[in-house]
This record gives structure tokens, sequence and C-alpha cells, in this order.
């Protein structure tokens, strides 16, 4: 395999380990501010850690949205596109190169299948 596979592969899961990195942070941030809340109502403190919750989980969808773009843009580049538009001749000669062998791959898996019935 290429080392440039390895470093967009390596590159791809740094995005999404920094992404889990930030999310483990807001989490214990958000978590030790509530801490120090002097909420006495327990139907107050019930909805505050609600709230808490539901900001996790926006910031978690937040970042790993941010790392599958990332991931896209790294892949894209790798693949030889970097402009922000479609090119059909791109496109199709893509699909030729790996279209092609993957369908080739598809019917030989299917080709050796029928041979084991």
């Amino acid at each position: 395999m290429d080392p440039r596979h390895y470093l967009t592969i390596a590159a791809v899961v740094l995005a999404f380990l920094l992404a889990a990195v930030a999310v483990r942070i807001a989490h214990a941030i958000i978590h030790r501010l509530l801490g120090a809340l002097e909420i006495v109502d327990a139907k107050n403190r019930t909805a505050v850690q609600a709230r808490a919750t539901q900001l996790v989980r926006a910031l978690t969808l937040l970042a790993y949205g941010v790392a599958a773009l990332a991931s896209v843009s790294i892949a894209l580049s790798r693949f030889g596109i970097y402009e922000a538009r479609w090119d059909p001749r791109s496109a199709a000669r893509w699909f030729a190169t790996h279209g092609i062998n993957a369908d080739l791959t598809r019917s030989d898996a299917n080709y050796l299948k029928i041979q084991r019935l």
C-alpha cells in the first residue's frame, strides 16, 4: 500500500480522535459547572441536568459532523478533487477506473458463490 494511503487514514482517524477528545473535555467542563451550581429545588436541578445532557449531545453531533466533513475533504483531496464543483469527465474517469474494478470483483464473487452451490 502506498504510504500516502496510510497518511490519509491516519488523518481521518486523527480527526475523529480529536472530536472524541473535544467531546469528553466539553462533557467534563459542563458537568463540573453543574456541580458548582447551587440549585435547591430538585425539579430545577433535573431540568438543568436535562438541558446539560441535550447540550452535550448537540456538541457531540457538531464535533463528529466537523470530523466527518474534514474526512470527506481529505478523501476528496486524495482523489484529486480540489475544487467545489462537479466535473462529469473526472467522475466518469474515476468510475471507469474504480467502478469497473469493483463491478468485476462483485461478479467474480457471485460466480464463486454460484460454483459453491
